[in-house]
């Protein structure tokens, strides 16, 4: 049994190792990106609080090196996911500015924390400590419980604000940000059912924490992972919070109006909505013109976000191909794929928004139109 119990502990080890180089590459890549915005930055800080348990983890097994474990700091750091969380997220999002107050406001709270314990701890096994002891997991699971609630709302609010930037690639930036806050969210259901079995008596101390920093290792591995499998959802201008956005554009009427004609003639002629990646920076780049004047132009002269814009001429394509009786396209995934669409479920309900009907209620009744006689 104490041989298993030992390959275990080298087995997690390993994990924990090998999960904080992978997450201190991605926190050096964040750090070193030119493009350093508030949403980078929050990102960073999470990151690099996430590697705190796995560096703990790993030499607090480690004999002879026990002591460079950070124990201090694991009555601290618990308390800065929730608000780093929540920050990203309206850095990413929200239209409201992140000011080092409001990051303070947010992030007092583990300092407050630390001084109660140490305050605390100076009156030994009282009452006082006693109740600050028994006090203190209920508040911190409080609070991350109620971040978590605050940061799927603020990014359900901002889904239109993705829309507005994005066509084919906001399902992975959703992908990025559930993932970010699903996986968090199962930790801390883990965590929190770990330390009811602690509370019961059925699990020891020790297998508590190794359980939870494996979590966590997983956690940070997975992050790295896709991040680095899909670098333009992390690294690059994904910060839609462009408060007053149009105020200094320089853009008069006419230059406005014809940008809006070379938009549409170039989109239209090129087929550039084909591209499922297309975005508000790469179409700024195709037309040598920055992003803020083709953002007011698609608001003001057009009516529409980008997202409208290009799915809008991407359905319309998708009508021709159902309604022709071109084998090459009889799946509807195909059409899907074959207009700019990474998926069917996206299609279908981009369809249904533009038409009202579905992709296969549409052919039946289109795909083999009766000729009108002139």
């Amino acid at each position: 049994m104490n041989e298993v119990t030992s390959l275990l502990k080298e087995l997690f080890q390993v994990l924990f190792l090998i999960s904080f180089a992978v997450g201190a590459i991605l926190l050096l890549l964040l750090l070193k990106r030119r493009l350093f915005i508030v949403s980078n930055r929050i990102c960073a800080s999470f990151i690099l609080v996430s590697l705190i348990p796995l560096w703990s983890g790993y030499f607090r097994d480690t004999e002879n090196l026990n002591w460079l474990a950070p124990v201090q700091l694991e009555l601290f750091y618990p308390w800065l996911f929730g608000p780093l969380i929540y920050l990203y997220c309206i850095a990413l999002h929200s239209s409201a500015r992140i000011t080092l107050l409001r990051t303070c406001k947010h992030c007092c709270y583990p300092l407050l924390v630390l001084l109660i314990h140490q305050i605390s701890s100076q009156f030994g096994d009282t009452q006082l400590a006693q109740l600050w002891q028994h006090l203190y997991l209920k508040l911190l699971y409080a609070q991350l419980f109620c971040y978590l609630l605050l940061s799927f709302r603020q990014i359900k609010v901002g889904q239109q604000l993705i829309e507005s930037q994005f066509s084919g690639s906001q399902n992975l930036y959703w992908q990025w940000l559930k993932l970010l806050l699903n996986g968090f969210a199962l930790i801390f259901i883990a965590d929190l059912a770990m330390l009811c079995l602690l509370l019961m008596d059925v699990m020891q101390q020790h297998w508590v924490m190794s359980l939870f920093t494996l979590s966590e290792s997983i956690y940070v591995f997975v992050l790295a992972a896709f991040a680095m499998r899909h670098p333009q959802l992390v690294f690059d201008r994904f910060d839609v919070s462009q408060k007053n956005r149009y105020q200094n554009s320089g853009l008069n009427q006419a230059m406005a109006e014809a940008l809006a004609r070379h938009l549409e003639d170039t989109v239209e002629g090129e087929k550039l909505y084909l591209d499922n990646e297309l975005s508000l920076s790469a179409l700024a780049q195709k037309l040598r013109v920055p992003e803020h004047h083709i953002s007011q132009v698609l608001s003001v002269q057009l009516q529409q976000n980008f997202y409208e814009f290009i799915n809008r001429k991407r359905i319309e394509h998708a009508k021709s191909l159902l309604s022709s009786n071109d084998t090459q396209y009889n799946n509807i995934l195909a059409v899907a794929y074959g207009v700019g669409f990474n998926n069917k479920s996206s299609f279908n309900t981009a369809f249904k928004r533009f038409t009202q009907l579905t992709p296969s209620q549409f052919r039946q009744k289109n795909q083999f139109p009766e000729k009108k006689i002139l």
